[in-house]
């Protein structure tokens, strides 16, 4: 198990993404997506949930350590000013 989670992690570090669907993380590693879930819901000590779902409604998520806080203000404001009619 803890083979799979250092290559969880090291796709949640990859500098190509802000952030990452289980399903991406799974197709990158091999690991199966179910696997993926739980360590990404349950290891909130190094994991953040994106407040907003991909364009497919998929959860997104980084690590904690990342500084993407101002990215993720101007995607939840973009998908808000998008929904507005």
């Amino acid at each position: 198990m803890i083979a799979e989670e250092a290559k969880i992690i090291d796709a949640l570090r990859d500098k190509r993404w802000d952030y990452r669907t289980a399903e991406g993380i799974a197709k990158e590693t091999g690991i199966p997506v179910d696997t993926v879930r739980t360590f990404l819901k349950t290891r909130k000590d190094i994991v953040r949930k994106s407040s907003i779902p991909d364009r497919l409604g998929r959860d997104l998520y980084t690590l904690n350590g990342r500084h993407s806080y101002g990215k993720e203000f101007w995607r939840i404001l973009s998908t808000f000013m998008s929904k507005r009619v």
